[in-house]
């Protein structure tokens, strides 16, 4: 670019980013306005040095290019984006720029260049920086943030203020712990407790710390720690370590991450339109499945019918980063234990708390850390996280609810199938069966069905890893996941259980010895769920009348609703008749539209010409249609159509527009 092409526009007076205050001159130098009058003319080309994803990764390069220092110099706007231009200031009249250039790489993506033209020359001015370096601002912050003051953060960094930043080590806090289940705010929930933390610079091992606390738990307490399961992210140094240290531990991969993972990998899919209707329900369908061999095996089926579906890419990826054995435990019953759930929400709750009162910044100096932000921490570990006692249950109240639907469950004996083993005096029973919500008889949903004998025999064999070929990925949620199993132990307690306002410990735990439920309520809570009860009642060890006598009637929960002017009208699309609002509730209660008034488009002949009208409908019945639900509406002339969900929903949508009562 010759000097006539150049885009130059030098401001008279420079503020945004002028840096001359952190700079001193030796006196004998010329006078800055001098020196930018008998500088070198700018350099006419520029060549780029590196490329960089943020303006403070390049700024901080350019601190550090050449050892010479550079000042603000000007910016200009190009029919792109911003480029900023600095001046060399460790020579006299000299003619050397740097350039930090945005550019747009498309995608919305903008990358960072680090451009340079021009010469030196060769006489030598001293120019010292004051200041903070760029690359140590961050870590005077953050002790600053945690209420420091200034002689005490100069004193603790300035060694480091005096070393190269490529020598300033970055700090990696890691912990580990066991989780807590505490009854909370009407609910189970999963709390961190911390069992030791370890402090050390970016890529420190694992194993170290592990053993660390192997060996210290031997010494100071006389404890041979052996882990059986471990939670973690998908992060493969960290499982290697569990299985250095741990060669027998079941790893547990967390779900709210694969959550994550499976919607950012959306632009793997043909059709992006999938993921809703495809990929995520059948994902959380395996993360409800009832035992790990029925979840490999769903898993095969599933994938399958994705590739069928054209999304070979996305099934690929899937099944290598989730589906392999040492990250395929991310399902409920993925450790089997009540208590043990796959989710790192307690740990990464504690350290949201950590960050936000303990750790302002996730750098900073070793002084730092050991003076002031690992004293924070133990002391907060110490007041908030030292429960008395750590167990994998909630010691709490029976929910009123799960009473509500194991009496539902029990009263009807075709919600219910019990299995035996053995026969004559050694028989014993060895588990009981129950109907998930939408299967129950007398329930509000529609597919009320018996657990008979056929049922019970599919459900058992998918447990055991073993589907029938005829089930294909969209009959699963029916076939082999409408049942969920309550295994009985076989010592069986001598005493009856009583509601009681909060549960013993002691209680608790000989439940949890003798009941164990595949439902996601039992591993959640530790103990407890709506199935368990009702295999109490059905044993003769609770009385399920007698307990919801002492159940207190309370309000629906939630805030009221508001509460509308006489003159208040709803848009169509944002209320309660909206498609986005119709379809999941369809899916979720297939019997709520029945009854229901639509309209819909038919043809009429008028003196011999054809036109469209509307006619009103009434939805009269549903069924399940190779994995699907299809809603029957009949009409006035006695024709009869079927829809699916969203067909259905438009057809609401147009009666609720054209002013029909719908629900009347």
């Amino acid at each position: 670019m010759s000097d006539e092409e150049s885009e130059w526009v030098a401001p008279p007076s420079v503020t945004e980013e002028s840096s001359d205050s952190e700079f001193s001159y030796d006196s004998s130098s010329p006078s800055e306005g001098a020196q930018a009058a008998l500088s070198q003319p700018r350099p006419s080309s520029f060549t780029r040095v590196a490329s960089y994803d943020t303006y403070a990764a390049a700024k901080e390069a350019l601190d550090d290019h050449n050892g010479f220092v550079y000042t603000f110099e000007s910016r200009y706007e190009t029919t792109t984006l911003l480029v900023r231009v600095f001046l060399c200031r460790s020579h006299q009249m000299c003619g050397h720029r740097l350039k930090i250039r945005a550019v747009d790489i498309g995608n919305s993506v903008i990358q960072f260049h680090l451009e340079e033209g021009g010469r030196h020359t060769l006489v030598a001015r001293r120019a010292s920086r004051r200041g903070i370096h760029i690359s140590l601002r961050e870590d005077v912050d953050s002790l600053l943030k945690m209420g420091w003051g200034g002689y005490k953060t100069a004193d603790t960094t300035s060694a480091s203020l005096h070393r190269p930043p490529e020598n300033v080590d970055k700090h990696s806090n890691v912990d580990c712990g066991s989780e807590h289940v505490a009854w909370s705010r009407g609910s189970f929930a999963h709390k961190f407790v911390p069992w030791a933390y370890m402090f050390g610079v970016e890529g420190s091992l694992h194993t170290t710390f592990f053993c660390v606390i192997r060996e210290r738990a031997r010494t100071f307490f006389d404890i041979d720690v052996d882990v059986a399961f471990g939670s973690l992210d998908h992060s493969d140094a960290i499982a290697s370590a569990f299985k250095e240290v741990w060669s027998d531990i079941t790893l547990l991969n967390c779900w709210p991450h694969l959550v994550r993972q499976t919607r950012q990998k959306k632009s793997l899919l043909e059709d992006p339109e999938m993921y809703e209707s495809m990929i995520k329900p059948q994902v959380r369908l395996l993360r409800s499945a009832r035992s790990h061999s029925q979840f490999v095996k769903m898993s095969e089926i599933v994938t399958d019918h994705w590739i069928e579906n054209g999304e070979a890419e996305y099934a690929r990826w899937f099944r290598l980063v989730y589906l392999v054995r040492r990250w395929e435990r991310w399902h409920v019953n993925g450790s089997g234990i009540g208590g043990l759930v796959p989710s790192q929400q307690g740990i990464e709750s504690h350290h949201a708390v950590i960050k936000k009162t303990c750790a302002p910044s996730t750098r900073a100096s070793t002084s730092g850390v050991v003076d002031g932000i690992l004293p924070r921490i133990l002391r907060y570990g110490g007041e908030n996280l030292c429960f008395s006692r750590v167990y994998h249950f909630g010691v709490a109240p029976v929910p009123p609810e799960m009473l509500a639907k194991a009496s539902a469950l029990v009263c009807n004996e075709r919600n219910y199938r019990k299995l035996h083993r053995g026969a004559g005096a050694s028989k014993r029973l060895e588990a009981v069966l129950f109907n998930v919500r939408k299967h129950m008889v007398g329930s509000a949903g529609i597919l009320e069905s018996d657990v008979d004998a056929t049922r019970a025999r599919t459900f058992m064999r998918s447990l055991q890893g073993k589907i029938a070929r005829r089930i294909s990925a969209q009959e699963l949620e029916y076939e082999v996941m409408s049942l969920h199993r309550v295994l009985v132990g076989q010592k069986k307690p001598t005493e009856r259980f009583e509601l009681s306002p909060q549960w013993s410990v002691e209680r608790i735990s000989l439940l949890r010895q003798y009941l164990q439920c595949t439902c996601e309520s039992y591993i959640r809570s530790g103990w407890v769920c709506a199935h368990t009860l009702a295999t109490l009642s059905l044993i003769g060890l609770l009385d399920i009348g007698a307990a919801m006598t002492r159940v207190q009637a309370r309000r629906a929960p939630g805030r009221p609703r508001i509460r509308r002017s006489a003159l208040y009208t709803e848009e169509s699309e944002n209320g309660y008749f909206s498609i986005t609002r119709l379809l999941p509730l369809f899916l979720k209660r297939s019997g709520q539209p029945l009854g229901w008034k639509i309209v819909d488009d038919f043809t009429v002949s008028v003196d011999g010409v054809e036109e469209t009208s509307n006619f009103v409908g009434q939805v009269v019945g549903v069924r399940l249609s190779r994995g699907v639900f299809v809603w029957s509406a009949r009409f006035d002339d006695g024709s009869i159509r079927d829809y699916e969900a969203e067909p259905l929903a438009q057809a609401v949508v147009k009666a609720h527009g054209l002013g029909v009562n719908v629900t009347g």
